[in-house]
């Protein structure tokens, strides 16, 4: 058995699955890595004997443990980079109503309130455009958390399905895009009306299939055409449903389509566009959280280019138990 100590620079232990007991009967070695020095200690006899063995065992440890510390911070960047982002925005929208100016006037909690109710009375329609603009933020910070869950914590998530008419997610969904989608001339266009979709709810987790819609339509936000529209159908028959979104998108080659929900796998139609691979990956695994299965079916006789960019009919088709 091989136990290990995490040392930090002072030489002290800052991590260990190692209690010091019966210490005289182990053998250490430390190792220098990038991240730190490891020291390992082992019990087992074979290695005891033989230093040359325990050596490129050690390295095989601190190797592993690099992988996984590499892995978790590329996560964590990942994340962090995109909940920034969206910080800025809300610290951008807020000062619009409660500026540091403003605030740097008032002496008191009290002070602070009149003035921005002040300000609040004085432009009404600003302050509902900023409220409504926060709420749409607040909803990205939602699915980016729940995102996080959904790559990490795996079989661990709590699935409480409700039965919930899709539409009104989708569009719950679609508000915290639809300015960006506006600008790029991208309507969305439900194939169904308001009284089917009542009447045919799906039986699914509001926060998880919330997540994946969301990194959908960010995909979406970067790779449909401009001057397009979103379709989206939804087809029921006995206690099954399918739910497709039809768009004009990058091409995706026909031996992408597998890969293409991979973790950190892009589409070599996609690599001027910023991202980390991860949008599909998670739209995919929260559908099978679910119990729904996803597959993409492009249609390369409906093709156009634009700007040296090849775009095709691409349909994501959703299908599971209603």
């Amino acid at each position: 058995m091989i136990f290990f100590d995490k040392i930090n620079d002072k030489g002290e232990s800052v991590a260990n699955n190692f209690n010091g007991n019966n210490k005289t009967c182990l053998k250490e070695m430390i190792f220098q890595s990038p991240n730190g020095v490891l020291k390992l200690y082992t019990d087992d006899e074979n290695l005891l004997k033989s230093k040359k063995t325990f050596r490129k065992v050690g390295r095989a440890c601190v190797y592993f443990f690099e992988s996984i510390y590499k892995y978790f911070i590329d996560q964590f960047v990942l994340h962090t980079h995109d909940l920034k982002s969206i910080q800025a925005k809300l610290e951008q929208s807020i000062e619009g109503i409660v500026q540091n100016l403003l605030l740097s006037k008032a002496n008191s909690y009290q002070e602070q309130k009149d003035l921005v109710l002040q300000k609040v009375k004085s432009e009404p329609e600003f302050t509902a455009d900023t409220l409504i603009y926060l709420q749409k933020r607040i909803l990205a910070l939602d699915a980016h958390m729940s995102s996080f869950e959904i790559l990490h914590m795996g079989g661990k998530i709590k699935i409480d399905k409700k039965r919930v008419n899709v539409r009104k997610l989708i569009l719950n969904i679609w508000h915290g895009f639809e300015e960006d989608f506006i600008d790029k001339e991208i309507n969305l266009h439900f194939m169904f009306n308001k009284e089917f979709a009542e009447e045919h709810k799906i039986n699914l987790d509001y926060k998880t299939i919330s997540a994946a819609l969301y990194n959908l339509f960010d995909n979406g936000e970067k790779y449909i055409q401009h001057g397009t529209e979103i379709k989206i159908y939804l087809n029921t028959e006995k206690k099954e449903f399918e739910l497709i979104f039809s768009m004009m998108s990058l091409r995706i080659e026909k031996e992408e389509l597998i890969k293409l929900f991979n973790l950190g796998y892009r589409g070599s139609n996609s690599h001027e566009y910023e991202g980390y691979g991860a949008g599909m990956f998670i739209f995919k695994r929260a559908m099978e959280l679910n119990n729904f299965a996803i597959k993409i079916e492009p249609d390369y006789s409906v093709a156009r280019k634009e700007d040296g960019k090849q775009f095709i009919l691409n349909k994501f088709i959703v299908t599971g138990q209603v």
